[in-house]
């Protein structure tokens, strides 16, 4: 199944401006768009982005990195863990195949 989920901007704010750790926002993120995040066991594959939106996570995550991290590569957890980009998903929009989550018992 198709999942197109809408970006809850006001709550991506949240998990920057209240962390202190690049992992806790790149997971938190995941839940935001995954419902049953902690189910998933692990994924097989990466949920698309449209350019813009990872454009815009990016500055983020390299401005949090800068502040909180000034020794590690800024944005590098979002370039290693991060949704990947794809045109063809709307913008404000996270999409992903169902078939991307290996659920906890199935893996």
């Amino acid at each position: 199944m198709n999942c197109v989920v809408s970006i809850p901007w006001d709550k991506v704010d949240s998990l920057f401006e209240n962390s202190t750790d690049q992992a806790g926002i790149v997971i938190g993120l995941y839940r935001l768009i995954i419902p049953d995040w902690d189910r998933v066991h692990h994924l097989d594959g990466w949920p698309g982005i449209n350019p813009v939106d990872s454009g815009i996570l990016m500055k983020k995550f390299m401005a949090f990195d800068r502040e909180h991290h000034p020794d590690r590569l800024r944005g590098g957890a979002w370039m290693n863990l991060g949704f990947r980009s794809d045109p063809n998903v709307g913008r404000g929009f996270v999409a992903y195949h169902s078939d991307i989550l290996i659920l906890k018992g199935d893996e």
